[in-house]
């Protein structure tokens, strides 16, 4: 069970600086030495970028860490991704 930090502060990601808040995440990440921190979060900015492959990854990281959702409820969103059309956003 993690402690301390709960929630991560809606800055870059409000203001659709998403890779400046990628990157912040994996910084906390690594000086946390936890590759799941936040991996819902994540999973939201790669969603918003149109990055759904990243973004099922890693709704599946946080699916597992905290055992909330079960990883095959993320099975109908990953079907979609995989069988959309190139370059059209997938489960949309």
């Amino acid at each position: 069970m993690r402690t301390g930090i709960s929630k991560p502060p809606p800055c870059f990601g409000d203001y659709f600086q998403f890779d400046d808040a990628l990157r912040l995440l994996a910084e906390g990440r690594q000086k946390l030495s936890d590759p799941t921190l936040y991996a819902y979060q994540a999973g939201a900015i790669y969603e918003n970028k149109g990055d759904d492959d990243r973004a099922v990854e890693e709704y599946i990281k946080g699916a597992l860490e905290t055992g909330g959702l079960e990883p095959k409820a993320l099975l109908p969103r990953a079907r979609a991704c995989s069988n959309s059309p190139a370059g059209l956003p997938c489960g949309r």
